[in-house]
């Protein structure tokens, strides 16, 4: 059942980050919900309305413009729905957020989201797999949900979500097709007509740089900026791209030749420590080169030995200049890469690299469109202690505090505490003025992986040594969630510690303990873990480690100053963004094919270009969604929701139909609530209209977010209506033909058959089916309710292509496989006189239905012996056997010999998964054994894909492999031991059998036991096989004549393939070591005899080879005469008319009227001549013969008239008698020509 598809669009229009809400029925996802540089309210605050609709939310890629929204939506706004990402996702997204959240929080008070709440979201989070298909529950019933790989970030995920096997929906946002350094690209190709394509248009005119001229304007300008003593500084992000960029420079610096290992290499974020542990987990995620390295020496590629982690801007100045820094954020907003974006910038010297186009308002998107020299005004913001009267003031009001809450204690009592949180909220009232940082900057600390390392800060330290009590007091560290049942007084100590350890397992049962994974020193974590010596020249060494000292916890605020800058750093934009330009997006589009499209986030002038190559070349379905606006992406444009009333339900009266389907009519009418409109949304028309300040109004919602539905209410019963008669279960033949005379269709019973209009055959099976019969079209494969067939589709060219119903194409073929004088013509001209007809291989159809592929059998078996009986002394018919119905075969066997009079069948070397040893087939032996029928098995259902894909060697080698095993088997498991008068025969000269016949040997007497089906060798069945000559080599023959024996081998051609007998039995006729009688019985003695036949039936009625060529040549003579008599009849008449005018009057003269009737005689004869040779037509040659005798007649008669007379008759007389005489001996020999090799003329 086709389902209702609806699409929002709540952010991801334009430059914004992708957030949309897509409702499969009554189910909805939330695809994405990215947070941009700004912190948009409006955005936020719209997403937030929507959380109580949201059902589960898929997150694509880890960075904080894919998932940025989701710990404000788990921590504000009460999400409480299951989120899926992959793995890499979960692990990175954390450390995407705890950076953003760290260097937002390093600037300025920020109150978006706490880290508590990171904690919150990704906890929510359900951990998947590339290409693990899940199914949901509840109100998910019927969807599934699968990530394939995006190759953007590592990690990232084109998501499909699948409705009851019916609705495939793609959403492919920021995908990269192009395989990396470290990642492989997106898996697109894999997916094939989706009912909706969601994919943005971000990138639809961007013309992207070549990789490697990319890199080496990279290189060029880290090497011009270090060898002028300046710094880099490449702005990245926190754990996606800068994986890529990492892992590059690492590769260039451990180079020798490249002379950088003197220059320090850098990256500096908040966790990047965290980061690269990750990514050495992660490995399995990433390209198959870094996989196969990996393996293969265990090295891992982001075990660094020249990249240096660092925490903070204090390790960073350890390290000895000129150095290049990756440092986060890449919008230079926040984090490390602004600070030191405000001490280089005004250096010449430096270069500043971006690596992402970033939003408008941005510092990056500025410079990006900015000049060397100019000046540029910023707000630097930092967080500073307090001091002075700030910090006295400060601790008076702390003094404060605790005097109240003293008092209050010994006043009330701990049991009395409840009135705290009022309290609280006061003193919080008071504290409004002065917005102070108490100094512990709460630190996130890795998900149970990894715990943070000491250079981070010493916050995080603080953060990770909480102990958890079982009743937890507020303590300097701020707010601590938990607590027990009751309220705790304030400045309280924990109390009854009694610690509760939360015990974590891996996948495989192992305990974690994540004290085992705390490493307390950078460096010297590094250093241990790799064994290797890290860049230590480097560093700066002041003689003596100067101790750090513990630094008192001192309250901080934040302070806000404007300055103005003079850029002269080189800043460059060099694109490391790892998307897909363009034109591979529309080829990409272009190869899947979807029924419907979305286009989302990208300029307006982006959106329409792409929009514009899609109406072109892919689907005219394609919607483009304005902010806050809902489009119908619904398959069908007439369903809809209602719903149905008890009152109503309880009234249906219910028919039970077949398979315990329940049916019954409804007269009901539509009630709405509110107004809503049911007509079909156009796909430009908006479903909500945006008002107040752009928010969508909710008029039509209903309580808690969901939509409403129309209602269906029961008629009275005098508006019921009435109803026709509609027919639901088993069906009468009887009543049926009633039906048909109706509709006027002629309809009658012959022998239990209803005929319909003498074309359509309606029968009952014994097991009560209904089984229509008729011509072979793409009907009767839409009656089968399945695809897989094989259907033709006609050129004008006298060419096809054999199609499969999914519209890929099988294989191109032209008139010689269906035109039977074409066939007929090649025969001449290759000296074949009979041909051994049959089906192509592909039409055996045994994955069918066993009903469905013997309804194919009889259609193809009626029109083959339809074509035998059309030229009996030219062709020989096989007959084709649904092989997977053991019943059906043998019905179709017995009728093929004694019906159809066709001479043997042909089987494919397996059925499914069954070999033709299996004992299903026994009763088929048997069968063929009592009719004295030939079966003929031909190899099928080759291996198509993987190395198999090219090279044609599923033909050249997949046929001869597939017959060898088919006949090995049979000879092995005792089918020709148990038959013995069963006559098969091979294609292709028996496959690989007679070279491998040794081999078989061999294995037959080493494993015994493994051959106890059957006693004897295999080499004792060799003279029961035979096998066609089609090996394309003399000494393949050689081998075939030394194992099956002269009369076991007859012609075969496998015409009309390219890989059959060009010249059918030239190789056997050209043949030095084969001699006549030999050639004679593997061209024509041998095949009669395996088919049963009677070779005098067709070589009576054959010339020889001489003669035949002697016969076409007589052909070619009778035209160029026929030719040369129409040119001399036109030359005459105009001659004539000219010179001997007196002479041309027909009624005066004698003479004048021979010479008419010699004009136009040789006239008429020559275009008949020249029509009847052309065209092979016996019937028109006979009718010119009898006319070239009556003139010839004619011309006795003048002259003996002309002897009676004594009248004189011109030499020309006489050389046009024997002229005609010559004529009429070539139109006997034409005649004779076509009576014989093409007898149907005839």
């Amino acid at each position: 059942m086709t389902s209702i598809i609806r699409f929002e669009a709540i952010s991801g229009v334009g430059d914004s980050p992708p957030s949309y809400l897509l409702q499969v029925d009554e189910f909805r996802f939330l695809l994405d919900c990215g947070l941009d540089e700004m912190f948009s309210e409006t955005y936020i605050k719209q997403l937030a309305k929507h959380v109580k609709q949201i059902d589960a939310v898929l997150i694509s890629h880890p960075d904080a413009h894919h998932l940025g929204c989701l710990p404000y939506l788990v921590g504000k706004c009460g999400l409480n729905c299951e989120v899926y990402a992959t793995t890499p996702v979960y692990l990175m997204g954390q450390m995407f957020m705890y950076d953003l959240y760290q260097s937002r929080h390093n600037y300025e008070n920020f109150d978006l989201f706490t880290l508590d709440d990171v904690d919150a979201a990704f906890d929510r989070v359900i951990q998947v797999k590339y290409n693990q298909t899940i199914a949901l529950k509840g109100k998910g019933q019927g969807l599934t949900i699968t990530p394939l790989a995006a190759g953007h970030m590592i990690g990232g995920t084109i998501w499909r979500i699948v409705k009851d096997g019916e609705e495939d929906i793609v959403y492919a946002i920021d995908f990269n097709h192009k395989k990396e350094r470290h990642l492989n690209g997106c898996v697109l190709e894999s997916i094939s007509r989706p009912s909706l394509l969601i994919t943005d248009a971000f990138n639809a005119n961007y013309v992207q740089e070549r990789r490697r001229k990319r890199d080496e304007l990279l290189i060029t300008s880290i090497m011009a900026t270090l060898q002028s003593g300046g710094n880099v500084l490449i702005a990245v992000d926190t754990a996606g791209r800068v994986l890529e960029l990492a892992h590059m420079l690492e590769q260039w610096w451990r180079n020798q030749d490249s002379g950088l290992m003197t220059y320090s290499l850098v990256l500096l974020n908040n966790f990047s420590y965290n980061v690269i542990e990750f990514a050495k987990s992660l490995v399995e995620w990433m390209s198959d080169k870094l996989m196969r390295s990996f393996e293969a020496q265990r090295n891992n590629p982001f075990q660094f030995k020249h990249l240096q982690l660092c925490h903070k801007y204090g390790d960073l100045e350890r390290i000895l200049e000129p150095r290049v820094v990756l440092a986060s954020q890449p919008d230079l907003e926040c984090g490390y890469s602004r600070d030191l974006f405000f001490n280089w910038s005004t250096n010449p010297k430096n270069c500043i690299i971006l690596t992402q186009r970033c939003s408008v308002g941005t510092l990056a998107h500025q410079l990006m469109n900015s000049q060397k020299g100019r000046l540029i005004t910023l707000e630097i913001k930092q967080r500073v202690p307090l001091n002075g009267l700030e910090l006295e003031e400060y601790r008076r009001q702390e003094n404060l505090k605790k005097s109240k809450m003293n008092a209050t204690n010994e006043a009330s009592g701990v049991g009395e505490s409840d009135s705290d949180s009022d309290e609280n909220n006061e003193s919080e009232e008071e504290d409004e003025g002065m917005e102070v940082d108490d100094g512990l900057n709460k630190s996130p600390v890795s998900s149970g992986s990894f715990a943070a390392s000491s250079g981070t800060s010493h916050a995080m330290h603080a953060h990770s040594s909480v102990v958890k009590h079982d009743l937890m007091m507020p303590n300097k560290e701020g707010k601590v969630k938990g607590g027990g049942f009751f309220k705790q007084a304030k400045k309280s100590y924990p109390m009854f510690p009694a610690p509760e350890r939360k015990i974590k397992w891996d996948e495989y049962g192992e305990t974690i303990r994540p004290e085992d994974y705390v490493i307390f020193d950078v460096v010297g974590a590094n250093t241990a873990q790799t064994g290797e010596e890290e860049n230590k020249e480097n560093v700066k060494k002041d003689g003596a480690e100067e101790a750090t000292p513990e630094t008192q916890e001192v309250p901080t605020k934040c302070v806000v100053n404007v300055q103005t800058f003079n850029i002269h750093a080189n800043v460059q934009y060099i694109d490391f963004e790892g998307r897909s330009d363009g034109a591979s997006i529309q080829k990409i589009i272009s190869m899947l094919k979807p029924r419907r499209l979305i286009l989302v986030r990208g300029s307006e002038e982006a959106t329409e270009s792409m929009a514009k190559y899609c109406r072109d070349f892919v689907s005219d379905k394609i919607f483009i969604p304005k902010l806050f606006e809902t489009v119908d992406a619904t398959t069908e444009s007439h369903i809809y929701q209602v719903k149905l009333k008890d009152s109503l339900v309880s009234s249906l009266s219910f028919a039970e139909a077949k398979d315990g389907a329940e049916l019954s009519w409804v007269e009901a009418e539509i009630e709405m609530t509110q107004i809503e409109s049911l007509l079909p949304q156009k796909e430009s028309e908006k479903v909500d209209d945006p008002s107040r300040e752009g928010q969508p109004s909710d008029d039509s919602a209903a309580p808690g977010g969901r939509e409403l539905l129309p209602t269906l209410r029961q008629l009275p019963a005098n508006q019921i209506p009435s109803h026709p008669t509609i027919f639901v279960n088993e069906l009468k033949l009887s009543d049926f033909k009633q039906v048909l005379m109706k509709s006027g269709i002629q309809a009658e019973f012959s022998g239990g058959v209803l005929y319909c209009n003498n074309q359509v055959e309606v029968r009952r099976s014994e097991f009560g089916r209904i089984h229509l019969e008729g011509t072979l079209s793409e009907d009767y494969y839409k009656r089968c309710g399945y695809t897989g067939w094989i259907s033709m589709k006609h050129t004008d060219d006298g060419k096809a292509l054999m199609m499969k119903d999914d519209g890929t194409v099988f294989r191109p073929v032209d008139h010689k496989v269906w035109s039977t004088s074409v066939r007929l013509k090649d025969m001449d001209d290759t000296g074949v006189t009979v041909q051994v007809l049959s089906t192509v291989p592909v039409m055996f159809s045994y994955w069918a239905k066993p009903n469905d592929t013997a309804y194919l059998c009889r259609l193809l078996n009626n029109h083959l012996a339809g074509v035998v009986r059309s030229t009996p002394s030219r062709f020989v018919g096989l007959g084709t056997i649904p092989l997977q119905s053991t019943t059906l075969a043998i019905e179709e066997m017995r009728r093929c010999k004694n019906d159809l009079k066709l001479n043997g069948v042909i089987i494919g070397s397996h059925v499914n998964e069954l070999g033709l040893d299996d004992p299903m087939f026994d009763p088929i032996w048997k069968t063929a054994e009592e009719l004295n029928f030939p079966i003929f098995i031909h190899p099928w259902d080759m291996q198509m894909s993987g190395r198999f894909s090219k090279y044609w060697l599923p033909y050249i080698v997949g046929m001869p492999a597939e017959t060898t095993a088919a006949v090995l088997a049979m000879i092995f498991s005792g089918v020709l031991e148990r038959f013995p008068k069963l006559r098969i025969a091979l294609a292709h000269g028996s496959g690989m059998l007679p070279y491998i016949m040794g081999r078989a040997e061999h294995g037959f007497h080493v494993y015994p036991a493994d051959f106890k089906a059957n006693p004897f060798p295999p080499s004792k069945y060799t003279t029961q096989i035979y096998c066609d000559s089609l090996v394309h080599s003399e000494g393949a023959l050689n081998l075939a004549l030394n194992h099956f024996g002269e009369d076991s081998i007859f012609l075969g051609s496998d015409y009309p393939f390219l890989l059959g007998e060009h010249r059918p039995g030239l190789m056997i006729e050209k043949s030095m070591h084969l001699s006549d009688g030999l050639k004679k019985k593997l061209l024509s003695e041998n095949v009669c005899k395996f088919l049963d036949i009677d070779i005098n039936r067709y070589s009576a009625n054959r010339s020889s080879e001489r003669d035949r060529k002697m016969l076409s040549k007589f052909k070619y003579v009778f035209m160029f005469c026929n030719t040369l008599i129409i040119g001399s009849s036109i030359f005459g008449f105009i001659w004539g008319n000219i010179n001997y005018a007196e002479y041309w009057d027909v009624n005066g003269s004698f003479i004048g009227g021979q010479l008419a009737t010699i004009c136009v005689g040789f006239i008429i004869f020559g275009l008949m001549g020249l029509y009847a040779s052309y065209k092979n037509n016996y019937h028109v040659m006979t009718s010119y013969a009898v006319f070239v005798l009556m003139s010839i007649l004619l011309r006795v008669v003048t002259w003996l008239l002309a002897f009676f007379h004594n009248f004189p008759l011109k030499t020309w007389y006489y050389v046009c008698l024997t002229f005609e005489m010559l004529i009429l001996v070539l139109a006997a020999l034409v005649m004779h020509n076509i009576k014989q090799n093409h007898p149907e003329q005839s």
